[in-house]
């Protein structure tokens, strides 16, 4: 009965197994990844992809286009329902209707390439501002056998398409946050956070850079935001967040006040700008606490030892006038109360003659 068993666990995990790794092995290239154009309304644009098999194995490849809107602030995109595209609910107009493509299935042979063309018809109505949309090329899925357990799912990779219809473009946009993770940092590794707005009614790629200031002005390397790259960009009414990491150094020196400052550039029309400061501290508390304590320690036994020095002096000196008293015969001369039958006498220590009774003599 276990044999039986291990006889079926082989044969129905071999297939499984060499078909995650057919899956796992086939990988297709798409260039480029990002077309940006600005188009006028009525116009014709014609252009390409260029689509590579990099397997040993020829591919089955599918061809579609998908509109997309943003997804999440870190620039995931989130792809339409190609049945709502179709449908324009809503009043909107998606760009996938605009798009005409020749071949949508074919097949490569190993490492070859193939370049799809497609073409981009603007209406006249198109409204001014960014229309977005991809062309998936993707992995052709085999038909469903009767009986068998030949399933694969279909993995693919996309180009982006940013038109811009000329006319009424709104350029503009507003740094939404400009922030680090926390306002005292015990080492010298500071993260930012960036958030930028777009409030206008066209794609905006900003561009810029972070400096960082210590207490004397000195700046270090800034920190490059989006620059020699057409990626970043930020659609219509959404937000786009980066993260950032700085990091000063494990000097001692470096503990102290810092400033962040934040300049972007964004625009085609015209050069706008954005930008943002704060302050943040840098202060090593554990190295920090033990030298606070080391000092106030060594203040606490120096004033220690001083009032022992002085309490000690002020004993010798008590003593020594003591001692010269007595040395000295010391004579205390305290006045008596008179009376008019009482004459003034002199009171003289122990052991020495009343006076009166010396001049009585």
């Amino acid at each position: 009965m276990r044999k039986k068993v291990f006889i079926f666990l082989i044969i129905w995990f071999i297939p499984v197994f060499l078909m995650a790794a057919e899956s796992d092995e086939m990988t297709l290239t798409v260039t480029p990844t990002l077309i940006k154009n600005n188009i006028t309304p009525g116009d014709i644009w014609k252009s390409s992809l260029k689509v590579i098999n990099n397997n040993a194995s020829p591919v089955d490849v599918a061809v579609q286009v998908r509109d997309f809107k943003s997804g999440t602030e870190t620039g995931q995109i989130e792809f339409i329902d190609p049945q709502v595209s179709a449908a324009d609910k809503e009043g909107v107009v998606y760009m996938s209707n605009w798009i005409k493509l020749d071949d949508k299935t074919f097949t490569l042979k190993p490492f070859e390439s193939r370049e799809v063309p497609f073409v981009i018809v603007v209406p006249t109505g198109a409204q001014p501002g960014g229309h977005y949309a991809a062309i998936s090329v993707g992995t052709q899925p085999p038909k469903a056998e009767v009986g068998g357990t030949n399933i694969k799912i279909s993995s693919s990779i996309a180009s982006l398409i940013f038109l811009r219809v000329k006319g009424d473009v709104t350029e503009k946009g507003i740094v939404r946050e400009f922030s680090t993770t926390q306002e005292f940092y015990q080492d010298a590794n500071v993260n930012f956070v960036v958030r930028f707005e777009n409030k206008g009614n066209t794609h905006i790629l900003p561009q810029g850079e972070i400096r960082v200031k210590n207490i004397f002005g000195s700046v270090s390397d800034p920190i490059k935001i989006n620059q020699q790259t057409e990626f970043g960009n930020v659609l219509p009414n959404d937000i786009r967040r980066w993260e950032f990491k700085w990091n000063a150094g494990d000097n001692w020196w470096n503990m102290g006040r810092y400033r962040a400052d934040l300049m972007l550039t964004y625009g085609e029309q015209s050069k706008e700008t954005a930008g943002q400061y704060f302050y943040f501290w840098i202060i090593k508390w554990k190295p920090l606490a033990i030298i606070i304590g080391s000092l106030l320690f060594l203040v606490i036994f120096f004033i220690y030892i001083v009032r022992r020095y002085i309490r000690q002096a002020v004993l010798s000196a008590q003593g020594s006038i003591v001692h010269e008293q007595v040395q000295n015969n010391t004579v205390s001369v305290q006045p008596r109360p008179q009376t008019d039958s009482q004459s003034p006498t002199v009171v003289r220590s122990r052991g020495v003659i009343d006076l009166k009774e010396k001049l009585k003599k």
